[in-house]
């Protein structure tokens, strides 16, 4: 039997885990969206970073209770962060 899982699916994210063989505290989930993206992400304790150049804003992290660990304005910015953060987790 099929199941059709996706983002915010903790199945979807440990499924993607297993197969790749990467522990959720050494991943990093990207995207847009605090209720799907970063959901996700803090679910199964992966770092979240939140791009602002989608569906969220700067005046919406402040009214959300889903907190990433990170924000950027956009994904240009992920390189210095990633190498900012390389040896911190």
């Amino acid at each position: 039997m099929e199941t059709v899982v996706g983002k915010p699916s903790a199945y979807f994210a440990r499924s993607a885990l297993e197969r790749l063989g990467l522990s959720p505290r050494h991943v990093w989930v990207v995207g847009d969206s605090l209720t799907s993206d970063v959901a996700m992400g803090k679910e199964l304790g992966m770092t979240s970073v939140v791009v602002l150049t989608g569906v969220t804003r700067r005046d919406d992290l402040a009214a959300s209770p889903m907190k990433p660990d990170h924000v950027i304005g956009s994904l240009a910015e992920l390189p210095a962060l990633l190498k900012s953060r390389a040896f911190r987790g």
